[in-house]
């Protein structure tokens, strides 16, 4: 109980200066859609669990809609310079580039493991680079007000990670992960020739809708694509918003960002429909979306199971999982072993 007061409390902290910022429109909605969506966290009762999840659900469109609403309209010059100059393009590179910004000598178990597990399940020719505070200037050339943003402590180190992932991809192509993505089956060459790559799963939370109605067509931990327009796009509207900003209108701004893109972009948008359709998002077992969690007993039938659903697992460094319990060991730990 007390971690969820904690966790209703900063909700509000953060977002009750917005609604001044931004507008009512945009911030009342998120704040009931993180209220319910905390409350229906902790309900133990599975019906009103759901129902809560529905709510939350109900609040969050609201608010997706009135953020898509804003970005079109602040941005439609950008919008149709981007639809108007279109030009496939055809950069491959079998790079796959992941941060950890304070270097990877200093990185925790989790991701270092996870690195570990990236290149024993990619080809043996693709290049794995860090890139972190010492080197990012050797691969993009961000806007200086956007460093300045993030020094001064105003865009956070998760903000300014999409920053990274998009100016990379539009630089360079390749294939972005985050650094706690496990990577649970064998990656075959091809992935790096597809136009567009990213990983898209049916949602099994009602909640699991942050991206409005295109939620589970991309995920921002693993994104690529040799028709590197698209991060061109977003580096173009990214660029755009921070002339004019100095705070996120949404968490999930640049999924956001991605929506309006494919909107303005059908050949784009017909690549991303055409990849495999899962059943699973990589983040469900972190979000408790799986029959199975991280910290449950890892049995020979739930092991099994869970190496048929996920070809990916989010993990996170942030959230505490049990690597035992009852003196046996959990999905977590027989994972990362």
């Amino acid at each position: 109980m007390k971690n969820m007061f904690q966790s209703i409390t900063r909700i509000y902290k953060l977002n009750i200066p917005n609604i001044f910022y931004w507008s009512p429109k945009i911030t009342v909605p998120r704040i009931l859609s993180c209220h319910f969506r905390w409350l229906a966290i902790v309900m133990p009762v599975k019906h009103l669990k759901n129902s809560l999840f529905k709510i939350a659900f109900f609040f969050e469109k609201i608010c997706y809609q009135n953020v898509k609403s804003r970005l079109k309209k602040d941005f439609s010059a950008e919008l149709s310079a981007i639809s108007d100059n279109y030009q496939r393009r055809e950069v491959k590179n079998k790079t796959v580039w992941y941060s950890w910004w304070q270097g990877m000598d200093s990185a925790p178990e989790i991701v270092t493991t996870c690195i570990q597990q990236m290149r024993k399940q990619f080809p043996s020719d693709t290049t794995f680079i860090n890139v972190d505070s010492s080197n990012f200037t050797n691969y993009v050339d961000l806007q200086p007000r956007i460093v300045e943003l993030f020094e001064s402590g105003k865009m956070t180190n998760a903000q300014f990670s999409d920053q990274l992932r998009i100016n990379l991809l539009a630089k360079h192509g390749g294939i972005w992960m985050d650094a706690t993505l496990w990577v649970n089956q064998k990656q075959e060459l091809s992935v790096f020739g597809l136009p567009f790559f990213s990983y898209r799963a049916k949602k099994s939370l009602p909640i699991s809708s942050d991206h409005g109605t295109r939620q589970g067509d991309w995920q921002l931990y693993f994104l690529g694509g040799t028709n590197t327009y698209l991060y061109e796009a977003l580096k173009t509207l990214n660029d755009a918003y921070w002339q004019r900003y100095s705070k996120v209108i949404h968490y999930l701004q640049l999924d956001k960002m991605i929506d309006l893109t494919f909107e303005a972009l059908p050949e784009l948008s017909a690549d991303m429909k055409k990849l495999p359709l899962h059943d699973y998002d990589p983040g469900d077992m972190l979000a408790g979306g799986y029959r199975y969690s991280l910290s449950q007993i890892a049995t020979d039938k739930v092991v099994t199971q869970i190496s048929k659903d996920f070809e990916f697992v989010k993990l996170s460094w942030k959230i505490k999982v049990l690597k035992r319990r009852e003196g046996q060991l959990t999905v977590y730990r027989t994972l990362i072993k």
